[in-house]
């Protein structure tokens, strides 16, 4: 059980980094989600497209200089492990844009941006099965990786990829001190490096 002590230590630490994060992403009285936060100053920053003044606007976060409406997510999951979390991308008559920040151990792993008027056709690329794919595309792992190892392709489907952001987030999980996962190109299992060899487990795939 942890020490109360420790615990309220270290939420003292957390406040002043959380501070700095927010005095950088120019939200510095948010009381929200600071990666949220951080995710929308990002996306702006990137793609030249400044927040809405009604913070609570329905469908959108930025409207880029040509007049998109842009609606900000992110993705959060652990490197080298299966995703356990997901997002659905939504059509909605307050925006033409979606942009998602995927982002592995604090480490932004791509920004993808989504013309929502392509939708169906990135569902034909990416093999879906599921219904409505003119409204709605579930987003897994499996259509990150393949995004990212082909983003030319995915382009004519309308999605964009942040490669700027891609070298960024490598850089900084090189960096850290996480366990190496390494998985088989063909996913049924994984592998994790060990000083007393190779641990196999089993993953499911989703489409």
């Amino acid at each position: 059980m942890p020490d109360p002590a420790d615990l309220i230590g270290s939420l003292a630490v957390y406040r002043l980094a959380r501070r700095e994060l927010l005095a950088a992403a120019g939200r510095p009285t948010s009381n929200r989600d600071p990666i949220a936060e951080w995710a929308e100053a990002l996306v702006e920053a990137v793609i030249d497209a400044p927040r809405v003044s009604n913070r609570v606007n329905s469908g959108h976060d930025l409207v880029d200089v040509t007049g998109r409406r842009i609606e900000v997510k992110t993705l959060a999951n652990t490197p080298g492990l299966p995703w356990v979390n997901w997002h659905v991308i939504t059509t909605h008559p307050g925006r033409d844009l979606y942009a998602i920040v995927v982002i592995e151990d604090l480490a932004p792993l791509g920004l993808f941006v989504f013309d929502l008027s392509r939708l169906a056709d990135l569902g034909a690329l990416l093999g879906k099965r599921h219904l409505g794919q003119k409204a709605r595309i579930e987003f897994l792992e499996r259509n990150a990786r393949s995004i990212m190892d082909d983003p030319a392709r995915f382009a004519e489907a309308g999605v964009a990829l942040s490669s700027a952001l891609v070298d960024a987030g490598a850089a900084i999980q090189r960096r850290s001190a996480a366990p190496q996962w390494v998985f088989r190109r063909d996913r049924r299992w994984l592998t994790q490096r060990r000083s007393n060899g190779l641990r196999r487990s089993s993953t499911r795939s989703t489409r």
